[in-house]
């Protein structure tokens, strides 16, 4: 009896998504990462590892100079 070839899932795969707006390397679906909304007519996103983008909070959180809000 023949063996069936095995199939390959989608969530298998790993996709190019786009270029870290931090960073500028190449996004995988593989990694972990965020999308932001760049606009919303018509809505467009932005990727950004999720490393990346705790990082930069985490440096203007620490930057005396940027705004804060008091809410």
């Amino acid at each position: 009896m023949r063996k069936k070839a095995k199939k390959t899932k989608l969530e298998d795969l790993s996709r190019y998504i786009s270029k870290c707006i931090y960073c500028q390397k190449e996004i995988y679906s593989d990694h972990s990462f965020v999308a932001l909304v760049k606009t919303l007519e018509p809505i467009t996103h932005v990727y950004a590892h999720y490393q990346c983008m705790k990082d930069d909070d985490h440096s203007r959180a620490e930057d005396k100079t940027f705004e804060q809000h008091n809410y």
